[in-house]
């Protein structure tokens, strides 16, 4: 889910398009690949200077030596790209990352005019 979703400010009216990812150079460089471009022929993405697309790429990736709790943390956690805005007036927001918190969420005392009779 878009990180800006949660941290917009002020309302937008009519927010129709919200969108949120890990910089690429990022993966390219963790997956050790140079490049990527779309084959319009086969409409697949294709590894630059290779005959693989980027299935391909990753099946053939060794998994055994990679670092899963890392890479992880840097989806959930690192600095996203965003875009955000109505179509067509988008705005591009860099380095978006969860913000840092004071204190849990506590939700105010319940008010009930009636009791549940389930309880």
């Amino acid at each position: 889910m878009c990180q800006l979703f949660f941290m917009y400010y002020p309302k937008l009216e009519k927010l129709n398009q919200c969108a949120s990812n890990v910089d690429y150079k990022y993966f390219h460089t963790l997956f050790q690949v140079g490049g990527i471009h779309l084959n319009p022929a086969s409409i697949d993405w294709e590894v630059d200077a290779t005959n693989q697309t980027l299935q391909e790429h990753f099946r053939d990736f060794d998994w055994e030596d990679f670092d899963m709790k890392a890479y992880q943390e840097a989806v959930r956690f690192g600095p996203h790209l965003a875009l955000c805005g109505r179509n067509p007036d988008l705005f591009e927001v860099k380095d978006v990352t969860y913000p840092e918190y004071e204190s849990d969420y506590e939700p105010p005392p319940r008010h009930c005019p009636v009791e549940s009779p389930h309880l």
